[in-house]
């Protein structure tokens, strides 16, 4: 920005009045002396244009240490100045003024934007900035900046993030995670180690080996203690027992077998009797199960009935003739340790006997009992 002072007449020394066609002259302002037409070219910059009349705002903003609109930090302004425009004060101006110097003719420069010109050298120092300096000459550039409504390049350092930094110059990154509503999960990394993300596999499952120690296979479990494990082989508990003599079945009940001590559980009793009928004619014989000690239920299966027909033959193969197998199934539910008693009746004194050998082939273990636990 140029800014043109024109002058009266040069032909007088400054502060001196010629008689009737003698001028006043400024020699120098700001220690720059008139041109040939006059004219002092102070280049300075007026306090109306703010700063719009700089040489170069690139440089003027850097010499106050802001940041250039190309900075990252600073969204881009769309405006543009027009850089170059020429403020001509005339003498009907504000910039200076003419005062009548004596004898006619013209006068003496008093002062320019109101400062008196030294008089002993004739010169007006006005203190104004110099468009060429760009700024570079103000007297203190945080202070102008500010004036400005600018940021410094070390205050926007600590408000702006820059993105070379690609989000280390946060404040606090635990904040931002918070704010972005990210856990702490954000923090961990994938892999199979202690406080790591677990990734699934390609068929997006969890590899089993991940869940806990030992071989994960088809022939393994996951026990509680997070360890795959061979599950043992199954135990499975049993009751057996067979008549050691034979027992002869009266009218009244006779216990056949006594199974004590059968455990808590659910039991499948499977009861197997070789008969043989000890009075002529046919004769029914009943046989039952029972508890006579404990608790036990039964599922209404505990009874069965079969007819037996007495000989008067003594040979083996007359009373093979006259021998009956009977067989009695039933669950029995053990809620306390209990005896089951199985026990027959029959429809005559004496009128069967249950046989510890069958009298057809002398096969021993002939009448006995198996208990499977299956709950």
């Amino acid at each position: 920005m140029t800014t043109f002072v024109p002058a009266p007449d040069r032909s007088v020394p400054p502060g001196v009045g010629g008689g009737g066609t003698g001028t006043g002259t400024v020699t120098s302002v700001d220690h720059v002396d008139p041109d040939g037409g006059g004219n002092v070219e102070l280049h300075a910059l007026r306090a109306p244009n703010n700063l719009d009349d700089v040489d170069d705002a690139a440089t003027s903003l850097a010499n106050l240490g802001g940041l250039a609109a190309s900075d990252p930090r600073v969204p881009p302004d769309p405006s543009t100045g027009t850089p170059g425009q020429v403020v001509t004060v005339d003498p009907a101006g504000t910039g200076y003024e003419l005062a009548d110097g004596g004898g006619g003719g013209g006068g003496t420069v008093k002062s320019v934007d109101g400062v008196d010109p030294d008089p002993s050298t004739g010169n007006v120092a006005l203190g104004a900035l110099v468009a060429a300096n760009n700024l570079d000459d103000v007297a203190d550039a945080a202070t102008s900046l500010g004036n400005l409504g600018g940021l410094s390049t070390a205050a926007a350092a600590t408000t702006y993030l820059t993105q070379a930094d690609n989000l280390s110059d946060l404040d606090s990154t635990s904040t931002a995670r918070t704010n972005l509503g990210l856990g702490t999960a954000a923090e961990a990394d994938t892999g199979t180690a202690s406080g790591d993300v677990p990734v699934l596999n390609g068929s997006g499952q969890l590899d089993p080996a991940r869940l806990g120690s030992g071989t994960a296979d088809d022939t393994t479990f996951l026990r509680g203690d997070s360890t795959w494990a061979t599950p043992a082989a199954p135990s499975i508990a049993t009751l057996s027992g067979h008549l050691s003599a034979d027992v002869t079945i009266t009218s009244t009940a006779t216990t056949i077998f006594t199974i004590t001590n059968v455990p808590v559980g659910k039991w499948l009793f499977t009861i197997g009797l070789t008969l043989v009928g000890n009075v002529a004619g046919a004769n029914s014989v009943g046989i039952s199960a029972a508890t006579s000690a404990g608790t036990a239920t039964f599922d209404g299966q505990n009874t069965t009935e079969t007819y037996v027909s007495g000989t008067t033959g003594t040979s083996q193969n007359a009373g093979a003739l006259h021998e009956a197998d009977v067989s009695l199934s039933f669950i029995a539910t053990v809620t306390a340790t209990a005896t089951i008693v199985i026990s027959g009746i029959a429809g005559a004194a004496n009128a069967a006997t249950a046989k510890a050998a069958s009298l057809i082939n002398d096969q021993t273990n002939a009448s006995g009992y198996t208990a499977l636990q299956v709950a």
